[in-house]
């Protein structure tokens, strides 16, 4: 398994002008508008071919499928694989069509050895960004193992979306606390869901990447449009103010 960074959009922005009138807290409202929309889900089937010696997937037959992600949920499943056969000690190597706009991710489910077409399907393998991949691994039975999802998770929640808001409303401090209490309570033993766990830790991640997405746009911006200091004009007797402008 492994683990990938939330993707997160641009704002949109272009210009200094833009960066200028809209600030901090516009170019976030923008990447947040960018985010909420889910991904579209994979429309064709992955392949697969056994080969190898030294695997330790059961032998038999399997039916596959997969969901892509962005790293903040993942989308409901592809179309379901040909029947795949693995003799012991194989190694199946499955083949991806072209990730989908947005995604950066594939979750890898496998029916049951020697089940039925159609599933059900528990989780091999997570954040697989390569177009092929080698199960070389038993399946897992441990938590890992989950089905599926029923829906499209890759738009921001309500959840993402409060945790990501707290960073304009002053309420950051908030984010950090709702992250270090879900990671205390899983690492510390408590029989909490291992999805919802994992959900819960991008949310807070995703918020965290989308005030250094926001950093980034604007330093570069004004890295790349320094302006000229200067002094504004008299009025009556006031002394010239230094002002910065922009051509």
């Amino acid at each position: 398994m492994a683990y990938n960074y939330p993707n997160v959009p641009v704002s949109g922005n272009s210009t200094i002008g833009d960066y200028q009138k809209k600030g901090l807290t516009g170019v976030i409202t923008d990447i947040l508008a960018a985010a909420l929309a889910a991904t579209a889900a994979p429309t064709a089937a992955a392949t697969a071919a056994s080969s190898g010696t030294g695997g330790l997937l059961a032998a038999g037959t399997y039916y596959f499928v997969f969901t892509e992600g962005n790293g903040l949920g993942q989308t409901t499943v592809s179309p379901e694989g040909l029947q795949l056969t693995v003799t012991t000690g194989q190694k199946p190597v499955f083949t991806f069509p072209t990730l989908k706009t947005g995604n950066s991710e594939r979750f890898l489910y496998l029916g049951a050895v020697n089940g039925s077409s159609g599933g059900p399907y528990t989780l091999y393998a997570s954040g697989i960004t390569t177009t092929t991949y080698t199960a070389a691994i038993a399946a897992p039975t441990n938590s890992f193992a989950a089905a599926p999802p029923t829906t499209n998770t890759t738009g921001l929640s309500a959840e993402s979306q409060v945790l990501a808001r707290n960073v304009f409303n002053h309420r950051f401090d908030a984010t950090y606390q709702f992250g270090h209490d879900v990671s205390v309570d899983f690492l510390s033993g408590k029989a909490v869901d291992f999805t919802e766990t994992m959900r819960h830790i991008k949310n807070v991640h995703f918020a965290a990447r989308m005030l250094e997405r926001a950093c980034s746009e604007i330093g570069t911006a004004i890295d790349a449009n320094p302006g000229t200091l200067g002094l504004s004009g008299i009025v009556g007797n006031l002394f010239p103010n230094p002002q910065r402008t922009w051509p």
